[in-house]
């Protein structure tokens, strides 16, 4: 299938077009690890995630029923059935969203995987088909056909994925801003299909892909936004609710420092030891409460940087080197250094709005080779630039 230049539209990922299973599941792997590694295909054990008491959550995938019957699904060949996977792709402006059908894997997004691909945006996802399993931080979840799902791929996050259809949307953090994530809260929401907001949503997401093909730029440029803005009010207002029902599931204290951090970024000290004395707790006590993060000391670097980028996309006149100094950094190669790592791009690429995107003729033409298969990470690193053209352009 070849580019459409009305809806950025790729063929991203066909495993039936590969010589040999092995070769597939390669390239598979290739193509997703700006997201996550591939532990197994198939089922590698008995097919569950357990929780920390042990108690199992089964793969219901095989009578999942289908979430929305309007949204056609590619045919699986029989050479395909131990692992397959078909991907649409489409990069509308600062969203990319995935319309995928694939077999059951076991994924997971560690500290490895975030060294590699130092991407903080958000993705959610929804099921039409199949059920999927979750777990990080706030616990372990089903998700089932028609659920939302909203992911921090800041985070640690392991995902069992039975064999599937989904839709998979990712959003630079710059632009969707959930309510928690004001004082840098790893974000994590399950939105039921059983809700009203759920409803609403999944049924949004299943439109903007059956009409995605046949939009204009122009149209996109204000239809996307929109979208954006449902999606954000949609999880605040469904993630409102479940916080006035449930305990919060970060402790009390990590609350109170993080608060303390996003007011205090700018002062040079904020350091592990000043901020242990302030609140009781030792060094390494702060260091566990931070893990998921890296620790405290990238915690805190990970939220400085996140305020140079907004500050660049606030401002993008200011010089780069000023605005590094006032969230604290002295040096400026190390800033880069760090800037880059985290958000792929580096300041100037960022300031200039540069894509970056060497897609070959042969990815435009959607033929096989390595070259479609490194859109998806290409387009991940562009995401925050297209979000600060967005932010620039008003809508």
């Amino acid at each position: 299938m070849a580019s459409n230049a009305a809806s950025c539209e790729a063929l991203a990922f066909d495993s039936s077009r590969y010589p040999s299973g092995s070769e597939a599941r390669a390239a598979w792997q290739h193509f997703i690890e700006a997201y996550f590694d591939v532990l197994s295909f198939g089922r590698d054990d008995d097919g569950a995630i357990r929780d920390d008491d042990g108690a199992i959550h089964a793969d219901d995938s095989a009578i999942a029923t289908r979430a929305n019957s309007d949204v056609q699904t590619p045919p699986v060949m029989a050479a395909d059935r131990d692992f397959y996977a078909h991907v649409r792709l489409w990069h509308p402006g600062p969203v990319i969203v995935s319309d995928t059908r694939l077999s059951t894997q076991h994924w997971i997004r560690d500290h490895d995987a975030r060294a590699r691909a130092q991407v903080d945006h958000l993705m959610l996802y929804t099921h039409i088909e199949g059920v999927s399993h979750i777990r990080n931080e706030r616990g372990t979840f089903e998700v089932a056909p028609g659920d939302i799902v909203l992911l921090d791929l800041a985070a640690r996050q392991e995902v069992r994925m039975g064999e599937a259809h989904c839709v998979f949307l990712t959003i630079p953090r710059l632009t969707l801003k959930p309510l928690e994530d004001v004082h840098g809260v790893p974000y994590f929401a399950h939105v039921s299909a059983d809700s009203a907001v759920g409803r609403l949503l999944h049924e949004h997401v299943m439109s903007l892909v059956r009409h995605l093909p046949q939009l204009s730029p122009d149209a996109l440029s204000w239809l996307i936004p929109g979208s954006i803005a449902l999606i954000s009010a949609s999880v605040n207002a469904a993630s409102a609710a479940a916080d006035a029902a449930e305990p919060a599931a970060v402790s009390p204290i990590a609350r109170r420092i993080q608060r303390y951090v996003e007011a205090n970024l700018a002062a040079g000290s904020l350091t592990p030891v000043v901020v242990g004395e302030r609140f009781g707790v030792s060094r390494s006590r702060l260091h566990r409460l931070f893990e998921s993060s890296g620790g405290f000391t990238r915690y805190v670097q990970s939220r400085r940087l996140t305020r140079c980028l907004e500050s660049m996309a606030s401002d993008p006149q200011r010089n780069i080197a000023d605005i590094a100094y006032e969230w604290g950094f002295g040096n400026q190669s190390a800033f880069s250094r760090a800037f880059k790592r985290q958000f792929g791009m580096s300041p100037r690429e960022i300031k200039r709005g540069t894509s970056g995107r060497r897609r070959t003729d042969a990815t435009m033409a959607g033929t096989v080779d390595m070259a479609p298969r490194s859109v998806l990470t290409e387009w991940l690193l562009t995401l925050n630039a297209d979000a600060m053209a967005l932010r620039r352009s008003g809508k």
